[in-house]
């Protein structure tokens, strides 16, 4: 076999193991795409979803707050969904996708802050290695859109922007009271 017919056949495996890379890579973006979207990640870091009303760019952060404290505590701490797109300035673009997949695993930021109990993600942090992976992949595939997020409102602090209170609801039924969904047994009458 001749020196040339050898380099042909090197370099045309090297071609397809560069086209199964690119392939994979694309199907980890696609799936990080899909858990975004499942993860319901647009409700919160989209401008006006919280409100039920999307206008803004998809995953560039939003405006319209969410509160952390208990309402007995008069004004509340609030803080903004983050701008989740490319942007160096204002959103990831910054954030290599291993710091990506480390805050979702345990809430840490890559400049060691530590994300408020609103975003969920001691939930993420349950998925496996590989779709946090693909979470990140997907993340940073995102064109940055220059938006910026105003900064917490820590609770007692004046209240400068709209926000929804987001939380677990408590229902403690009184003595006798039968304990159990709304909605349960109802065919059973």
């Amino acid at each position: 076999m001749s020196r040339r017919t050898r380099w042909i056949r090197r370099s045309g495996a090297m071609l397809l193991a560069i086209a199964a890379s690119s392939a994979a890579a694309d199907e980890m973006v696609e799936r990080g795409e899909y858990l975004t979207n499942i993860l319901g990640c647009g409700g919160c870091h989209t401008e006006g979803a919280l409100l039920g009303n999307a206008h803004g760019e998809w995953l560039a952060g939003a405006k319209v707050g969410v509160a952390y404290t208990p309402e007995e505590q008069g004004s509340p701490g609030v803080v903004f969904p983050a701008n989740l797109t490319g942007d160096l300035a204002t959103g990831l673009g910054a954030w290599r996708a291993e710091d990506i997949v480390r805050f979702l695993k345990t809430g840490m930021d890559h400049y060691g802050r530590t994300a408020n109990p609103v975003m969920p993600w001691p939930n993420y942090a349950m998925l496996e290695e590989e779709d946090l992976k693909a979470i990140a992949a997907f993340l940073k595939t995102l064109p940055g859109v220059r938006y910026e997020i105003p900064e917490a409102i820590a609770p007692g602090e004046a209240l400068t922007h709209a926000f929804v209170r987001i939380g677990v609801y408590l229902f403690v039924p009184e003595e006798g009271e039968a304990a159990e969904a709304p909605g349960a047994g109802a065919a059973d009458d």
